[in-house]
């Protein structure tokens, strides 16, 4: 991982255990894809994020997925043109409850799971500090402002 990527990790943390946390309205795709400098593999459906942090995400998906578990993660964030291409591992992985009428009708299990990012490449680096800190920096101008 590279020292800017640690940076922002530090940067828009609370402390060493807790990141500030940003809720969008995006889905994320994952793969088992272990190939370092590749977006294109088989990719599972889109999940709908819960938050994004500078250490990772977290996700709600409809299977139980191992902890330690490595995936490929891609996301199009808003206002970017492509979609950026992260590796983490699953840390954590809980029962969620569901929160539509419609999958109220059909039950069905659901999980949140917890993904630290391990690495970003290079070539999405940048834009995802950027983006980070930028929105970061609009929320809390947004609560003082109010």
């Amino acid at each position: 991982m590279t020292k800017k990527f640690e940076d922002i990790r530090k940067m828009i943390s609370e402390d060493q255990r807790r990141c500030e946390r940003l809720s969008l309205d995006v889905e994320v795709l994952y793969s088992f894809n272990e190939e370092k400098d590749s977006c294109s593999c088989e990719w599972i459906r889109p999940f709908a994020l819960e938050n994004i942090s500078g250490n990772g995400i977290s996700l709600n998906v409809n299977e139980k997925l191992a902890l330690g578990t490595r995936l490929q993660i891609m996301i199009a964030l808003p206002g970017d043109l492509e979609p950026m291409c992260f590796w983490g591992t699953i840390v954590w992985c809980k029962e969620h409850a569901s929160s539509s009428a419609k999958e109220e009708a059909t039950p069905q299990q659901h999980y949140l799971i917890g993904i630290q990012f391990d690495e970003i490449s290079q070539k999405y680096e940048k834009q995802f500090i950027s983006f980070m800190s930028d929105n970061i920096l609009s929320k809390y101008s947004d609560v003082q402002g109010k």
